[in-house]
């Protein structure tokens, strides 16, 4: 009994979602693999996150490239190619009841980020001149 109490009073690992924690497993290993295998066309993807469901059957490997969208067909077949590979290695490695099967999407996210500073850079906001600078509109910067 003192170790329930231990445990839940800690907060170890099981304050974390046992997904969560096979998805950030899986995202080592698989990460770990690419770079192992040695694929050309997986240069300078990056595993951003992995989704598993709460059944462990399917996990989302979510990734982007430094190539942007253009290169996504080329990476996907690339990725697809080794699927098996990955699958193999996540079941010696990470000891699950069911080895998931992979998914691979480009981050939305990222890509939503790369859209905004794309937005951001075509309005040019980056400037340190602006409506914003007291200098500029004549007043006295406020201390």
């Amino acid at each position: 009994m003192a170790r329930r109490r231990r445990a839940a009073a800690g907060g170890g690992r099981r304050d974390f979602p046992r997904t969560a924690r096979v998805g950030e497993l899986v995202r080592e290993i698989v990460g770990e693999e690419l770079e192992a295998i040695g694929d050309e066309r997986l240069e300078g993807v990056v595993l951003t996150s992995v989704s598993i469901d709460r059944d462990l059957r399917v996990a989302e490997v979510f990734w982007d490239s430094r190539y942007g969208p253009e290169a996504d067909d080329e990476i996907l077949e690339a990725l697809d190619e080794h699927r098996n590979r990955l699958r193999t290695t996540i079941n010696a490695q990470a000891h699950l009841r069911r080895t998931p099967d992979l998914v691979f999407r480009p981050d939305p996210g990222v890509r939503a980020g790369e859209h905004i500073d794309a937005v951001l850079a075509e309005l040019d906001l980056g400037d340190d001149e602006g409506p914003g600078d007291p200098e500029q509109a004549g007043g006295d910067p406020q201390p």
